[in-house]
């Protein structure tokens, strides 16, 4: 972290709301690429970034620097509310009769997904048939396999700030990557 991300940390836990409004300009961009990569709605994202980075900046006394960057910190805390939203759908349209026809909101291919199921589709644009399999290989992989390789390969992410966002090891992170890796790798094999 550089020195003057460092300050203007210390000046808005003092209380310097123009430190805090630098810090929550700079994270905005940050927090919404990687809900959209969750596979948040463009309905939902910007209200989901600006909840999470008022509560990140709320609660700032909490932040420790040398645990995480700001960023991936905001980032699980945007996380965080888009699995509540998650849940708070599935339980308003359990009460819901769902009609004939209706696909379910997360879908890839015309099939239910998991929870980063849309990740898939909103990071990777594809082209040739061969990134479709790619495409239809990884929303076979279980939701945090596929969330895993897709923050480590596709956006970069270390595997211990994977680790943060997941509330998992790091190892385990490794474990998922590796796993999922490996099946795609055998599932791509019997395609070719």
């Amino acid at each position: 972290m550089d020195d003057v991300r460092k300050r203007r940390i210390e000046s808005a836990k003092a209380g310097d709301e123009s430190s805090m409004a630098l810090l929550m300009e700079e994270a905005w961009p940050v927090v919404f690429r990687f809900l959209r990569s969750l596979g948040a709605p463009d309905a939902d994202a910007p209200d989901l970034v600006q909840d999470a980075l008022i509560k990140g900046m709320t609660r700032l006394d909490g932040y420790n620097s040398e645990k995480a960057e700001l960023h991936t910190w905001l980032c699980a805390i945007a996380k965080n509310l888009f699995l509540d939203l998650l849940k708070k759908q599935r339980r308003l349209s359990s009460l819901d009769a769902v009609p004939e026809g209706s696909q379910p909101v997360s879908t890839l291919s015309g099939q239910p997904t998991g929870l980063f199921a849309d990740a898939a589709a909103s990071t990777m644009h594809f082209q040739d048939p061969m990134d479709m399999d790619l495409r239809e290989l990884l929303v076979k992989l279980p939701s945090e396999v596929r969330f895993a390789i897709l923050m480590r390969y596709v956006h970069g992410y270390t595997n211990k700030a994977v680790a943060r966002m997941l509330g998992i090891p790091e190892g385990t992170v490794k474990s998922k990557v590796h796993y999922g890796l490996g099946r795609l790798r055998k599932d791509l094999a019997e395609h070719a």
